[in-house]
């Protein structure tokens, strides 16, 4: 296999994994190490595997990063149907106007969500694969969950964010039943030093009882034009019922998604 002309290797290689490209492929010999520390090679996985076209001058580092993290077409949001909590941060305060200031944040440690089964409390809702999903259930007093994606360590650089300018997609699913909600979420969008650079808001009341079905609303949105110094993005929702029932039966959330997708 030693003799085989490079192309074909490389058609070899390109199957493998990057852990045996990595543990195995560039131990066994310096031809083959250089072969895969070529930057061609991984600018054709990254565009047969990932769907990503690199076409501007690009350093290995970076390439081999971004195979690795794929972060387009990928939701950033960690357990955005309610698997648990983990990664999300709570807080209690509430937001009133544009923008809105992330030095306001203050964690709060509270059992203020609780996660719902597939039909408890409101109407069942399904994933893209038509698969029942969790809930977070929120209670009588506003309370919030957030995440701040840090778009370098998901395996972009200043550079693939100014060349490949991926859009970025928001979407959020929010239910109840019986009771009416006030529903909130904001989408920042920071430099690396916290500035913001821009961001969405949306609030809704609702007021009327509905005691037969519960509602499924779904928030979208798309950041296309933003700043080249873009490194984070702030995912922050929340609400609470609108009669003060003991118990959870304020605004439902689940299917958060912030997803990165290059448009040609």
């Amino acid at each position: 296999m030693h003799q085989l002309p490079n192309e074909i290797l490389l058609k070899i290689f390109k199957y493998l994994s990057f852990g045996d490209l990595v543990k195995s492929v560039n131990l066994t010999c310096k031809k083959w190490a250089s072969l895969i520390e070529d930057k061609n090679f991984w600018l054709l996985k990254l565009k047969d595997e990932r769907g990503v076209e690199i076409k501007f001058e690009c350093d290995l580092k970076s390439l081999k990063f971004l195979y690795i993290k794929n972060p387009i077409e990928r939701n950033l949001i960690q357990n955005s149907c309610c698997e648990s909590l983990d990664k999300w941060s709570i807080t209690n305060k509430i937001f009133n106007s544009i923008p809105f200031n992330l030095g306001n944040l203050q964690d709060f440690e509270s059992d203020c969500f609780v996660i719902e089964e597939y039909n408890e409390c409101s109407s069942s809702i399904y994933n893209e694969l038509n698969l029942p999903i969790k809930k977070f259930a929120t209670s009588s007093t506003f309370i919030f969950k957030y995440q701040i994606i840090d778009l370098y360590s998901e395996g972009l650089t200043k550079e693939l964010l100014t060349n490949l300018k991926p859009v970025i997609h928001i979407k959020d699913s929010a239910g109840r039943l019986y009771l009416g909600y006030h529903y909130c979420i904001q989408i920042v969008l920071y430099d690396e030093n916290f500035t913001i650079l821009n961001s969405v808001c949306f609030n809704e009341s609702v007021y009327e009882e509905n005691w037969i079905n519960g509602n499924w609303k779904e928030f979208n949105y798309s950041f296309r034009e933003y700043s080249n110094n873009l490194r984070y993005v702030l995912f922050y929702h929340g609400g609470r019922d609108v009669v003060n029932w003991t118990g959870f039966y304020g605004v439902k959330l689940t299917n958060s998604q912030v997803v990165l997708k290059v448009e040609n």
